[in-house]
């Protein structure tokens, strides 16, 4: 799923973003990447907008939880202006949705399991996480806060950590 108008939008919040790792891998490798990370000192409420104006098609890639909405970011994390993940896949429309957890201990919160159907592929971290295949797609990769990242490709293209 590599075109030149593919945009590659990587979401999450706060600490709980994991992401930047392989958007800078994906950025080196020549894909157009865009990162909303949002942050006490940043909000994406402007580059979201600017974002889903563009027309061009979107794979959304995520370590957010579904469930957090824009007064718990604020309460919790301090964070301003940050919609729902449900939201943001609204807005933004994704041609394709990939989530990874940033979390082992927990990678989806109660009842988050009801909105695997809005994601295509779930990044798994363990053989665990395949008790989520009747909701969507799951590949295992390991996990992405794994330090030693392994530099390549699996031949089938996947990313694998570990």
């Amino acid at each position: 799923m590599t075109t030149p108008d593919l945009r590659y939008v990587f979401f999450g919040a706060e600490s709980e973003y994991v992401l930047h790792p392989l958007y800078l891998e994906m950025k080196a490798r020549g894909c157009h990447c865009i990162e909303l990370h949002a942050t006490p000192d940043h909000s994406i409420g402007s580059d979201l907008l600017k974002t889903a104006a563009d027309p061009a098609p979107k794979v959304l890639v995520t370590s957010a939880h579904f469930s957090w909405d824009d007064r718990y970011m604020m309460s919790a994390m301090e964070v301003p202006d940050c919609p729902a993940l449900v939201e943001i896949i609204s807005l933004l429309q994704p041609v394709f949705t990939v989530y990874t957890p940033h979390d082992l201990s927990q990678p989806l919160l109660t009842n988050e399991s009801q909105c695997l159907d809005l994601i295509d592929l779930f990044l798994a971290p363990s053989p665990v996480e395949r008790m989520f295949a009747d909701g969507t797609n799951v590949t295992e990769v390991g996990w992405i806060k794994h330090r030693q990242c392994r530099k390549h490709l699996r031949k089938d293209g996947v990313a694998v950590y570990g």
